[in-house]
């Protein structure tokens, strides 16, 4: 600029300021230009990727409920299933496993069987019938095993 200024005249110095001001709008706008472009590409590739994944949910042969956002309890409830499932998948083999060990040792190392529960007692005090459905049965309308309250009439 300066050596412009000496081969010249004074007043050089505005085409250069005007250069730098337009220069660098220019440089500016061509990096926005450059970064719209990228990011309107990326939203299109985007939102077909985001389309065809709804359709492919859609279309599947699965129920359309899981694809389409539900509720937190809804959520909670189906990753407790899967828990279960998880659990008993890896449970099952390892009791049929030990179930097979147990089988297969001598009679004398295997553990005690649990006692048989005790046979079922009748109650201290009989129900007493109710009126619809044991009158009739016996004579009196009474039926088996109660009795007529003994008292005065």
């Amino acid at each position: 600029m300066y050596y412009v200024q000496d081969a010249h005249s004074f007043w050089d110095f505005i085409y250069f300021i005007v250069l730098i001001v337009v220069g660098s709008f220019f440089m500016i706008n061509l990096c926005l230009v450059v970064i719209a472009t990228q990011f309107s590409e990326t939203k299109k590739r985007e939102m077909e990727r985001m389309r065809a994944e709804r359709a492919h949910f859609q279309s599947s042969s699965t129920l359309t409920s899981r694809s389409q956002p539900s509720g937190c309890y809804a959520q909670l409830f189906r990753y407790a299933g899967h828990l279960l499932r998880r659990a008993s998948r890896r449970l099952l083999p390892a009791c049929c496993l030990l179930r097979r060990r147990r089988e297969q040792l001598p009679l004398a190392l295997r553990p005690p069987r649990p006692a048989q529960p005790p046979p079922t007692t009748p109650r201290c005090r009989p129900k007493r019938p109710t009126p619809a459905r044991d009158l009739g049965r016996r004579p009196g309308g009474l039926a088996q095993g109660h009795r007529r309250p003994q008292g005065n009439r």
